[in-house]
């Protein structure tokens, strides 16, 4: 009996002793979800990124106070409340990590906070992509909610745990989080404080989501974001002038500029005390106007059709199956070195196309540049321009209006439009056809006396195959000989739609007589995310560079009255496409108000990308990498080459500031209010 009473005491002896020397449970509980986040963001980092490198050390550590944070939450006590909550954090950040992940598998990149308000609509519109796309992904899918059901059973063995939180147990959790994210931010300085170092992306308000997140994490993204929309950090006008910018370093070619002399920069300063405002009167007037050259006014009083074609490449064209692409492609104004500035999303396409300006790509924002712009005053946009110039203006869409709210956005640039429902009908749901669209609308304008119309087009939409894809499906016969994988012939079948299109655009116009007067404007609002990297060498027949090559696209410019073709080869991008075609059309507009440059101007030419990488004549910087390209000899870059790489990076940081603060404090209508034009009255000028 008494052996028996001694082993009892000597278990619970040790029992006493092992509870003494483990973790407390709520501590353990932290742990769990530290390391919760960091698995989610390893997955992420591998099935999305495809690479894990030094950098992954920031999203271990910043994972810390994050999980110390979730842990604590869960600690409420046994009462139904408490585990209600714990279940809600726990699926929560698992749905966080999912639908990032589904999303990036669609779009080819994390979305930002404030996409969300979107979410509603695009899943809605995306639903047979989003299934689809969890089937294809289902293990990693259920690899991404695997750590939901080891709590459970961790906490069923004790490891973990939700009972209320010891006052002891809260105090080391709480210095775990505060030390570990001190800790953290004295590590961003190891590598330095300078452009595009792990400091920078931190605390910069432009960094992108995609930097963000392989830098950071999803969950510190998430933070960053929130913190930035919630509490915006006003930069005074020292801030915003404190940098070179690129003009500085290049003399004037021409005494003829793109200006209107009205405008006064100085005494638009006196009328306001916004410290955005004055930064950008400061910058517009240090910054020179791009000079009228002899392609000014070529297309006067012509008529303009512009078209921003879905996830189209220049590597779908072919003489067979294409001939109007390849005509128009081949013909006109020959943009050599164009590139398209964005990886993925529409309306930010459609928006710097139409605007001449990049949309808000900072923390701060809370929804697409377009939708704050449709409460603006758009003078420069196209559909504006030509209504002024006594023409009527047409817009379309073969989806419908209320997605990206088109039906405010396209009105605020001048445009009567139709959309899917509203005028137009389709035989399809998801995508619709541009040939049907096209049929649908010539009769609206053809025969004006002149016009502009603006096509936003639908059929070449992700995803790319002949099971779902009615625009696929559609043309598969006319691809079933070619020598390419299913995804490849697919892509193709999708833009033959577009091809349909071009061709009905074509033969109306010439039966008109209105094609030698009509200039067609072609190009893409986003690379080609549906297809991978394998997928789009496959279509380019060659190894496109991810950084630089993917964004090499297609500006056509074609009209049919030109005797011989221009060749440009300076680098442009989708922000030059408006001011090139104002002075094209010989409109009076001031060069200096839009961040685009007319890519036929003498001077500096830049082509910008959304993540800040750009290609100049001597360089090309990926933003990415922090790496520069030299382009040629040393002793042929301006100012050598350290000083211009940074002149130009400061240039290019200046600009996207700009166009942040153009559309967020509806510059233009500020500026031509306070104007007084020869002709005009300042009312009439800014309504």
């Amino acid at each position: 009996m008494k052996d028996t009473e001694n082993k009892v005491l000597i278990r619970a002896a040790k029992s006493k002793k092992n509870k003494k020397a483990s973790l407390p449970a709520s501590v353990r509980t932290m742990c769990f979800f530290w390391l919760f986040i960091v698995y989610e963001e390893l997955l992420l980092h591998l099935s999305l990124l495809e690479r894990i490198n030094t950098d992954i050390i920031f999203v271990i550590f910043f994972s810390l106070p994050a999980g110390a944070v979730l842990g604590f939450l869960c600690e409420g006590g046994k009462n139904i409340f408490a585990k209600i909550t714990c279940a809600v954090i726990l699926i929560a950040t698992s749905v966080i990590y999912g639908a990032q992940f589904i999303y990036f598998k669609i779009f080819g990149s994390f979305f930002s906070v404030s996409q969300i308000s979107m979410g509603g609509e695009a899943i809605t519109s995306f639903w047979k992509e989003t299934v689809y796309c969890i089937y294809q992904n289902l293990l990693w899918v259920l690899l991404i909610i695997l750590p939901v059901a080891l709590f459970y059973l961790l906490k069923r063995f004790k490891v973990v745990s939700t009972d209320k939180c010891a006052v002891s147990s809260a105090i080391i959790i709480l210095c775990i989080a505060i030390i570990s994210r001190l800790l953290v931010l004295s590590f961003l300085q190891l590598r330095g404080t300078g452009y595009y170092t792990p400091y920078d992306y931190y605390y910069s308000n432009q960094t992108g989501t995609d930097e963000s997140v392989e830098f950071f994490g999803i969950i510190t993204t998430i933070r960053l974001e929130a913190t930035h929309m919630l509490f915006p950090v006003e930069k005074d006008e020292g801030d915003r002038m404190n940098i070179a910018t690129i003009e500085d370093m290049t003399r004037v070619f021409d005494v003829s500029p793109n200006r209107i002399d009205a405008i006064d920069f100085a005494y638009l300063n006196t009328k306001t005390n916004s410290s955005a405002v004055k930064g950008l009167n400061n910058y517009f007037l240090k910054k020179s106007a791009s000079p009228k050259n002899q392609y000014t006014g070529l297309f006067e009083g012509q008529n303009l059709i512009m078209i921003c074609a879905e996830s189209f490449s220049p590597y779908v064209i072919s003489e067979q199956l294409t001939p109007t692409l390849y005509k128009l492609y081949n013909e006109g104004i020959i943009f050599n070195n164009f590139y398209n500035s964005f990886p993925n999303t529409t309306t930010n396409g459609e928006y710097t196309m139409n605007m001449g300006i990049f949309p808000d790509l900072s923390r701060n924002k809370y929804d697409a540049s377009f939708v704050y712009a449709a409460d603006n005053y758009l003078p420069y946009c196209m559909g504006n321009m030509f209504k002024s110039a006594g023409a009527i203006a047409r817009g379309y869409h073969n989806y419908k209006g209320s997605y990206y709210k088109r039906y405010l956005t396209h009105p605020a640039m001048g445009y009567t439009c139709k959309f899917m429902g509203s005028g137009m009908k389709f035989s399809t749901v998801w995508p619709t056809s541009d040939y049907e669209m096209m049929q649908q609308s010539v009769d609206d304008y053809i025969s004006s006396d002149r016009f502009v119309a603006y096509y936003m087009t639908f059929s070449g939409h992700y995803q790319y195959n002949f099971s779902t894809n009615p625009m696929c499906i559609r043309n598969r016969s006319a691809v079933s000989s070619l020598n390419n994988s299913t995804t490849v012939k697919a892509y193709i079948a999708c833009h033959l739609e577009l091809e349909k299109a071009m061709a009905y655009l074509m033969q109306r116009l010439e039966e008109a007589g209105k094609a030698e007067n009509t200039v067609i404007v072609l190009t893409t609002d986003h690379y080609p995310y549906g297809l991978s990297a394998s997928s789009y060498n496959e279509l380019a027949g060659q190894k496109i560079d991810t950084s630089f090559g993917k964004y090499k696209n297609a500006f056509i410019c074609w009209n049919g009255g030109l005797e011989e073709n221009i060749y440009c080869d300076e680098y442009c991008c989708t922000a030059d496409i408006l001011p090139t075609l104002l002075n094209l059309f010989g409109f009076e507009y001031d060069s200096r108000l839009l961040i685009g440059t007319d890519a036929l101007s003498k001077g500096e030419h830049i082509a910008i990308l959304a993540n800040q990488s750009f290609i100049t004549d001597y360089v090309m910087f990926d933003s990415t990498s922090n790496k520069a390209t030299w382009l040629t000899e040393e002793s042929e870059v301006p100012s050598g080459r350290e000083r211009y790489l940074n002149s130009v990076i400061s240039s290019v940081k200046t600009k996207l500031n700009m166009c942040t603060d153009i559309v967020n404090t509806d510059y233009y209508r500020f500026v031509y209010n306070n104007t007084v034009f020869p002709e005009k009255t300042a009312d009439e000028g800014g309504q």
